[in-house]
């Protein structure tokens, strides 16, 4: 990939990740392998290009977490989250709290940058929602 172009252009690379055990076929259909995002987001640090990472929608919180920590490792600059909308069984299916919880340490933890969707936001008990805010 050449990514002069793109760099000169100040350009950036978002990518989201759904997850990979059989959702994200589901969810993505016609989207690009994890691995292959995941990939592009080495490629895209190693140039010089900002890169940045949808967590969302959020169906499985478990394979969620381990795809920020991939992301992570990935050189992923900034993160945003949030949780399934529109399906109640799934939803329901979620301890919410307990994902925020998670998820916003392990950001916090990161160094990086991070936004909570507004789905999110009655989960962060206060918190500021991105770590703009969070100073």
């Amino acid at each position: 990939m050449d990514s002069r172009p793109l760099l000169k252009l100040g350009g950036r690379l978002g990518t989201s990740l759904v997850w990979n055990t059989g959702p994200s076929e589901r969810w993505e259909p016609k989207a690009a392998d994890v691995g292959d995002r995941l990939s592009a987001m080495v490629n895209a640090h190693e140039a010089g290009i900002y890169n940045w990472v949808s967590v969302e929608p959020v169906i499985d919180p478990a394979e969620a977490i381990e795809g920020v920590q991939m992301a992570l490792m990935c050189h992923a600059d900034e993160f945003r989250v949030g949780k399934i909308n529109h399906n109640k069984a799934l939803e329901e299916a979620v301890d919410w709290q307990a994902f925020t919880d998670e998820a916003y340490d392990l950001l916090l933890q990161s160094g990086k940058k991070f936004v909570f969707k507004q789905s999110l936001h009655k989960y962060l008990r206060g918190r500021p929602a991105s770590s703009q805010e969070a100073g």
